[in-house]
């Protein structure tokens, strides 16, 4: 049953973390890829599956696989729209055109998250990342509005300063 199906997915991510380092980091990367594609599509009804489906975006962001780091993020949203991880999912897709140099969609996707999930605690990721995109796109009065909101926000901790700072 399911049950059975998240222990198994979880058990895939558990060897995935504990697996010994290939001899070639690149060869690691990709057999991390494979690993992690595979339980997000096997156990996609699992929570281990949805978690592996959101890790397998970052894994590929971090790996500076931009396009497969957004497809990986937008394949999250469409599978679960609601899910637990959704803001962390919208905000990589900013994060990924940010770093491709697409400043007005890497904006437009910080700003969805923000206002999307304005009162969860990560949002403030989002609005960082929305005043930066602002910010380096010229538009000073948006990226303030951005870095107010977010200098405003309970919670905001690191990110306060930065916006105050900015």
């Amino acid at each position: 049953g399911l049950g059975r199906a998240n222990a198994q997915a979880s058990a895939a991510l558990g060897l995935l973390r504990s697996a010994p380092p290939a001899a070639n980091a690149s060869a690691r990367l990709d057999e991390a890829i494979a690993a992690l594609r595979a339980i997000a599509e096997t156990y996609r009804a699992t929570p281990s599956g949805e978690v592996a489906a959101l890790r397998l975006g970052d894994l590929l962001y971090a790996g500076g696989r931009y396009d497969d780091a957004l497809g990986a993020y937008q394949t999250y949203l469409a599978r679960y729209p609601r899910g637990p991880f959704a803001l962390q999912a919208r905000v990589g897709i900013g994060y990924g055109y940010e770093a491709k140099g697409d400043l007005a969609k890497a904006a437009a996707a910080f700003g969805e998250a923000a206002d999307q999930f304005g009162d969860h605690p990560l949002a403030s990721d989002a609005l960082l990342g929305l005043g930066r995109a602002q910010e380096a796109l010229g538009k000073t009065e948006e990226a303030i509005k951005a870095y107010t909101r977010l200098a405003e926000k309970p919670g905001a901790g690191a990110g306060r300063e930065i916006a105050q700072q900015r």
